[in-house]
């Protein structure tokens, strides 16, 4: 028993006149769910994307931050940055 594409296009109009309006709704229901399922998934991975950089941005801040410590903390216990002449 061969099928053409004539006939199955024909088997699913007849299944589509059948389900009538609640199918219809059925398969709009979906639609916006698949479709708001994928916004919820691209926001997941854009925050990931975010957090990393902003733990890459503080862990930078934080190395200037100790590099900049450390030179002062030098600085100060020399006796300061100009000689005074008294």
């Amino acid at each position: 028993m061969s099928h053409t594409s004539e006939d199955y296009s024909q088997r699913l109009l007849r299944e589509a006149d059948a389900l009538g309006p609640e199918g219809q709704a059925l398969a709009c229901f979906n639609h916006l769910h698949a479709f708001y399922v994928s916004r919820a998934v691209a926001r997941l991975e854009h925050a990931q994307e975010t957090f990393w950089l902003r733990v890459r941005w503080l862990l930078l801040g934080a190395a200037v931050g100790v590099t900049l410590a450390a030179v002062y903390l030098q600085i100060f216990l020399r006796g300061g940055i100009l000689p005074v002449s008294k």
